[in-house]
């Protein structure tokens, strides 16, 4: 049976953070990049399986395929790597049914509205709803850069800032 060691949202999707550090954190076997976009770009998904480190498996899927993987424990003892590439792609697979007990939040680029809410994390109001929503229904929402550095909740990065919530 799959487990899944980390599901973390990160725009850069895979880079050094995430091979060298959460990888030796989590001690996952297996990177599953969830993004409808990279999925279908051939060339970006070779580019993400080619830079596995050995003994890594990396696997490009539409948010569709990997709802019906996670849901289906379609992997064996795989001990999974969860990437989402923003917001809009995590909280569409929790809402369609994808194991989803937590979410940490690690990379989210900057925008138009969008602050700094935590290191070179930043949110728009579109984002702060959703993630709010995810955290009401019982999935424990934090922000966290690398592993040996500290966290923080979604409540006191909400409480910090103005974002409309309505």
């Amino acid at each position: 049976m799959s487990k899944i060691e980390l599901i973390r949202v990160d725009f850069r999707m895979i880079h050094g953070q995430v091979i060298v550090k959460w990888l030796k954190k989590t001690g996952a076997n297996k990177i599953l990049a969830i993004n409808d976009a990279i999925a279908f770009d051939p060339f970006l998904a070779d580019i993400y399986r080619m830079s596995a480190p050995a003994g890594v498996e990396i696997e490009t899927m539409t948010r569709d395929d990997a709802i019906r993987y996670l849901s289906a424990d379609g992997g064996g003892n795989e001990k999974l790597l969860i990437l989402l590439k923003n917001v809009e792609d995590a909280y569409y697979c929790f809402k369609n049914g994808m194991p989803m007990p937590y979410l940490q939040i690690g990379g989210l680029g900057a925008g138009p509205n969008r602050i700094n809410v935590f290191g070179a994390v930043t949110l728009d109001s579109a984002d702060a709803r959703l993630l709010k929503e995810m955290d009401g229904a019982g999935v424990d929402v934090y922000f966290h850069l690398v592993p040996d550095e500290s966290k923080a909740s979604l409540d006191k990065i909400l409480s910090k800032h103005s974002f409309d919530l309505g």
